[in-house]
């Protein structure tokens, strides 16, 4: 203090004031506050000229260092490349408190009376690794300048949030420019920041979860595999972004291109020009524009419509009749198929709602319900929503996976590549449904894996008809035999296999076959027709009405119902397939069945004029015969033959009748 004393007794004597304020421009501010409280002679000078090196940029540090460390400091903080553009620093001892490896300075209230005092406009704070109290974040709130536009709180602890809040109360609207790294900030004061500061463009917080990230070090291989999946939080709209839309290019910008691949002059068309153009100077109206209505330029639109419309008259003429000149488009066909095209769900979309609503309601209710499943992919289907009907249908087979209907559904709704493997699914699941083997067969289109699949199909159903017929239709007629030879063995009670088996044998080994057919069977009168047939066929005719009649007596000593009108249906069918004799037969053994003597004559009469309006003249030629033969003194029967044999027979059957 004794020295500060000469020093000012020297100054008295020597300096001037013009001399003491240029010297105050090099006096740190530290030693600019000692003298203006010591010198009193001076006192005015040093508030003079404190105002007049008013800081715009103040930093807060400890003052433990040399002059030279605080002079380097104070240029760095100046520096033009930190952001700041101040002439000048403030350093004020402060009393500094160890935190671990860090050293933190205790900002006292005089500190910040002093700053706020001396710097009035100040733009940038850095306030680094500062300890804050009750006493000075309350001074700060009140007397914090409004202008400050960077502020730097680095490693800074205490009651920040609190120091923050004021600030931003006071500065939020200059605020550009905020530090906090690594310090004591919570995540509320965070958002208040950014909603109070409109200008902000750099909020710095980095190394906050340092501590947190070196902690990373020794988490496991294992435990970072057993971090869950983020997911994606996005809305619906950012996950499924709609799909891009494509639109032809026009024809102008197509001919403006070309005219400018082959080097043209391209004139554009000026909107101004036409009818509309108004009258002004310079300005050329529609009326005066080269070649009528046609708009100057290498672009013809008028000519570009009459060749769209040529090619419109030569394609409609290409698709007319060119004999006639009649168009071959049907236009009643036309609109039909025009009709069907239109989704047959109703115009009504309320209803369609209500359909979905409902039936979700019951897969929710009931979801082992496969017919709710099948109606929802349906619905879907008729609105046009395919993919929907995909997803409802393959869901169904998920929660019905023992329901055909479900799995042949699901076949029908994917493409042909897809259906193979749900119907393999399906037949993994279901292996004895007979409708999912003969499905997946449907779907091959090689020969070789038709059979392949029936063969395996047959391995878990031998005793399905269905599937061996459809087997055997795919065979030549040798392999055919062999594969109903082992078929009638799985099926014996099925007579369509013992009749097709038997018309692929020989004569005798079709008469054996035929005669296990009645043990099996013996019930059934398809298989005494087909044996009198092969008799027939073999030109053993006595043998046939011998075999009809076996039948008729089997069938009533083992009590079966002999049904009159099936046996005469027989007998027509019968004399289709070529085999006269045995229809003739049927037709005399069954003709008087069932029927009382005093209605026979009626009865036969109406059944020959029923065979003969269904063109089974056989048929009704031997009711003729039968009846002539009861009743041969009846003249209406023989008028009724004659007039059948001149209508439907030859002049032989007529001269045979008549005689």
């Amino acid at each position: 203090m004794s020295s500060m004393h000469s020093n000012e007794r020297l100054i008295n004597e020597y300096l001037s004031d013009d001399s003491l304020l240029s010297i105050f421009q090099f006096i740190p501010i530290a030693q600019l506050f000692t003298l203006r409280q010591v010198c009193k002679r001076f006192q005015q000078l040093g508030d003079y000229a404190l105002k007049l090196r008013t800081s715009i940029a103040v930093t807060i540090k400890s003052d433990d260092n040399s002059d030279d460390e605080e002079y380097e400091s104070r240029n760095d903080c100046c520096d033009p490349r930190h952001g700041f553009t101040s002439n000048d620093c403030i350093h004020k001892t402060c009393r500094t408190v160890k935190d671990g490896s860090r050293t933190l300075y205790v900002l006292s209230e005089q500190h910040l009376h002093q700053l706020f005092t001396f710097s009035p406009n100040v733009k940038a704070l850095s306030l680094e690794s500062t300890i804050f109290d009750r006493n000075v974040w309350q001074y700060f709130g009140h007397n914090c300048p409004p202008g400050v536009q960077h502020l730097d709180f680095s490693n800074s602890q205490g009651l920040i949030d609190e120091v923050i809040g004021f600030i931003v109360a006071k500065c939020g609207p200059t605020l550009e420019h905020i530090v906090l790294r690594d310090s004591d900030i919570s995540e509320a004061s965070l958002k208040h920041v950014l909603q109070k500061c409109p200008k902000l463009e750099i909020l710095d917080v980095s190394r906050n979860f340092s501590d947190l990230k070196r902690d990373l070090n020794a988490v496991t291989e294992d435990e970072w595999r057993t971090i869950p999946e983020v997911g994606d939080a996005r809305n619906k709209k950012m996950r499924n972004p709609r799909a891009e839309k494509f639109t032809p290019v026009p024809d102008s910008i197509l001919a403006h291109n070309s005219s400018i691949g082959s080097g043209e002059t391209v004139v554009s068309i000026d909107p101004r020009t036409g009818l509309k153009t108004p009258m002004t100077a310079g300005t050329s109206t529609g009326l005066m524009t080269p070649g009528g209505f046609v708009t100057p330029g290498n672009l013809d639109l008028r000519k570009i419509g009459q060749a769209r419309n040529t090619l419109m008259d030569l394609k409609l003429n290409q698709a007319s009749d060119s004999v006639t000149g009649q168009t071959v488009v049907d236009p009643k066909g036309y609109l039909t198929d025009l009709q069907s095209m239109i989704p047959s769900h109703g115009a009504d979309i309320s209803d369609i709602k209500k359909a979905r609503l409902l039936l979700r309601s019951v897969r929710e209710t009931n979801p082992n319900h496969s017919p709710a499943w099948i109606a929802s992919a349906r619905l879907e289907e008729v609105t046009g929503k395919l993919q929907t009907a995909r997803n409802l249908v393959m869901k169904g087979c998920e929660m019905c996976p023992n329901s055909e209907d479900v799995w042949i559904e699901a076949a029908r709704l994917q493409p042909a590549d897809l259906a193979k493997s749900v119907i393999a699914q399906a037949v993994r699941q279901i292996p004895t449904s007979v409708r999912l083997w003969i499905k997946a067969s449907e779907l091959e289109q090689e020969m070789k894996a038709k059979k392949k699949i029936f063969r395996k199909a047959l391995e878990h159903i031998p005793n399905s008809v269905r599937l061996w017929k459809e087997a055997v239709e795919l065979e030549e007629p040798e392999d055919a035999r062999i594969l109903l030879s082992r078929a009638v063995e799985c099926c014996p009670t099925s007579v369509e296999l013992w009749l097709a088996l038997a018309r692929l044998e020989t004569y005798d080994n079709a008469q054996r076959v035929l005669n296990k057919a009645r043990e099996n069977i013996p019930t059934d009168r398809q298989i005494w027709i087909t044996a009198a047939k092969l008799e027939e066929a073999q030109g053993k005719t006595p043998m046939v009405q011998k075999i009809i009649d076996r039948a008729i007596t089997s069938f009533t000593a083992t009590g079966v119902e002999i049904n009159r009108e099936q046996w005469l249906k027989d007998a027509m069918e019968t004399e289709k397939s070529g085999s006269v004799q045995t229809c003739q037969s049927i037709v005399r053994a069954v003709i008087g069945y069932g029927i009382d003597d005093e209605d026979r004559k009626h009865t036969w009469l109406e059944d020959a004029e029923n065979f003969a309006n269904q063109d089974a003249f056989e048929c009704a030629r031997a009711i003729y015969g039968h009846a002539i033969k009861t009743f041969p003194y009846k003249k209406s029967i023989w008028l009724r033959a004659a007039y059948f044999e001149k209508n439907h027979g030859t002049r032989e059957s007529l001269k045979s009748l008549l005689q």
